[in-house]
């Protein structure tokens, strides 16, 4: 599942990258994706003037409680960053 995803996945990065949607992409910098129930986690390794090598990793295919406790964290975080955002640009646009 993971393999068939990286074409395209790779391609939305490119776009997100060039875009600086991703914010200053530094070695070492972490993110965390989710597309339905599943998990990948992207690595920064390298980033020159024209190149950004990335390592992609998912999660075990084998669903467990405990994949289905992870997730669920990663929803209630992925909420509050967003609420705390929509709440910032709100603020920020009737002051």
């Amino acid at each position: 599942y993971y393999y068939q995803m990286v074409p395209r996945l790779t391609a939305v990065l490119q776009t997100a990258m060039a875009a600086g949607s991703l914010g200053l992409l530094l070695p070492g910098s972490h993110y965390l994706g989710r597309f339905q129930d599943r998990l990948i986690w992207i690595m920064i390794l390298e980033c020159g003037y024209t190149y950004c090598s990335i390592n992609i990793k998912g999660l075990e295919l084998q669903e467990t409680s405990c994949h289905t406790a992870e997730a669920r964290r990663v929803d209630e975080v992925f909420e509050d960053a967003f609420e705390q955002e929509y709440t910032r640009v709100y603020s920020e646009t009737n002051d």
